[in-house]
């Protein structure tokens, strides 16, 4: 079963970088997500990635990670910290992120996927992939029909 939820956040998260490279360059800093463009979307996934590898970490020595307490606020941070930055490197760490996530993700040993996360909570690693794979499947749709209305206009 892991491995199919692997599988899964695999074909979800190339989907979705397929979709990122295919997407116009001259549209990628243009506000078209509410309030954020391309670029914000790649700085909000690769923000939540590093949580989640921090995570993964944690669990793997022993530790409880940290709980973030509040989506909106570490959402805004993540985007905020990586305003600044250019198209070359929010891709970059994006990518290098994306491999990371995976491999920390195949790296977890059988006894850790049933564990709880944080205490008190019954998120299991097989409940957070599950939760990464739905996150990460909201902002695939989300993608393609944004890409696929910028795609008609130019």
């Amino acid at each position: 079963m892991m491995n199919e939820k692997l599988k899964e956040f695999e074909w979800v998260r190339k989907e979705i970088s397929d979709l990122i490279k295919a997407f116009p360059e001259a549209s990628r800093e243009k506000i078209i997500f509410d309030k954020w463009s391309l670029k914000d979307i790649v700085a909000h996934l690769s923000n939540w990635m590093v949580h989640d590898i921090e995570c993964i970490e944690a669990l793997k020595q022993g530790n409880e990670p940290y709980w973030e307490t509040s989506f909106d606020e570490f959402n805004e941070r993540g985007v905020g910290e990586r305003k600044g930055w250019d198209w070359e490197k929010i891709i970059e760490e994006y990518e290098r992120l994306n491999i990371n996530l995976i491999d920390e993700y195949k790296s977890l040993s059988d006894n850790l996927w049933d564990v709880p996360v944080w205490k008190g909570f019954g998120l299991t690693m097989i409940k957070f992939v599950q939760k990464d794979i739905e996150h990460n499947k909201q902002h695939l749709e989300e993608l393609a029909r944004i890409s696929d209305t910028v795609s008609r206009r130019i």
